[in-house]
């Protein structure tokens, strides 16, 4: 693999870490697992399932953005829930952000995520234009 099939793009004023946001490779894109976090690390509301999620769709509209997709682009979602019942609240968010647009997608419970107050992960793999972005 060159560098020129791979990328990896991290959210603007986001800290390097042991992984990036995303990685594009040969028109696809794959978010790692995003989670609620402020920039200084902190949970974004804890334990607020739904409202973490709509702070998740807001990064994954960042991190597509960056690669020059959008929600229409997305192919797969997979969803990890620490409460299965967040997933009648989370589903009118979907409906918002995808208008119309149905990726495959799976919805898993879980027993926990990276920190105690986190209640909802998700990836995306997304199709995208191969070497676009900054």
């Amino acid at each position: 693999m060159t560098k020129a099939e791979r990328k990896e793009w991290v959210l603007p004023g986001k800290k390097a870490a042991l992984f990036c946001d995303a990685v594009q490779y040969n028109g696809l894109l794959f978010t790692s697992g995003l989670v609620a976090r402020n920039a200084d690390g902190s949970v974004y509301c804890p334990g607020d399932g739904e409202a973490q999620a709509r702070f998740i769709f807001e990064n994954i509209k960042s991190v597509l953005a960056l690669a020059g997709a959008g929600f229409q682009d997305i192919i797969k979602l997979t969803i990890y829930l620490r409460d299965m019942e967040d997933r009648v609240k989370i589903n009118p968010l979907r409906e918002e952000y995808f208008q119309g647009t149905r990726p495959a997608s799976t919805v898993v419970e879980v027993s926990m995520l990276a920190h105690p107050d986190l209640m909802v992960e998700m990836e995306v793999v997304a199709a995208v234009t191969e070497n676009t972005g900054q």
